[in-house]
């Protein structure tokens, strides 16, 4: 797969296949049990059914090769050597490059950018949503250690 293509595919992914597309080993086939285990343990919780249609998106697009049957492993898909647009900031690549820039180059990178940043907002979003579970848990038992004290 050519790496234009590559990077168009993944901006275009929701943010729970792109979750599932990082989970799915590179150097070894896993099964979707296998995957949805590396997935919990990085704090994505999801059903088994929405994990394996993740998976078949993937393969339909050509981002996971699905060999054996019912086993996964991700592609592997290098940036051309004179391209480095997923290190540096898209306007900084189109203000200091030489050579014209593809705008749906510049535009996917941005896409993808923005997937992390809200993938980051939700992760912490979740921790927060933890954390405040944990209060209600605390000030509930705080509350009955109360009424025990009047009682």
């Amino acid at each position: 797969m050519r790496y234009s293509r590559f990077v168009q595919v993944v901006s275009g992914l929701s943010s729970i296949a792109l979750k599932v597309y990082h989970a799915v080993p590179i150097t070894e086939a896993w099964t979707a049990a296998q995957i949805n285990s590396e997935l919990r343990r990085q704090g994505v919780t999801k059903s088994t059914d929405i994990v394996e249609g993740c998976l078949a998106n993937l393969v339909d697009n050509d981002l996971v090769l699905e060999k054996p049957m019912g086993t996964f492993r991700r592609i592997e898909v290098r940036e051309p050597e004179k391209k480095q647009m997923a290190t540096t900031p898209a306007l900084t690549v189109i203000a200091t490059s030489a050579a014209p820039v593809d705008p749906l180059q510049v535009l996917a990178a941005l896409s993808n950018r923005v997937r992390q940043l809200a993938d980051e907002i939700d992760t912490i979003a979740l921790q927060v949503d933890g954390m405040f579970a944990a209060v209600a848990k605390d000030s509930e038992k705080l509350r009955q250690l109360q009424n025990l004290l009047k009682g």
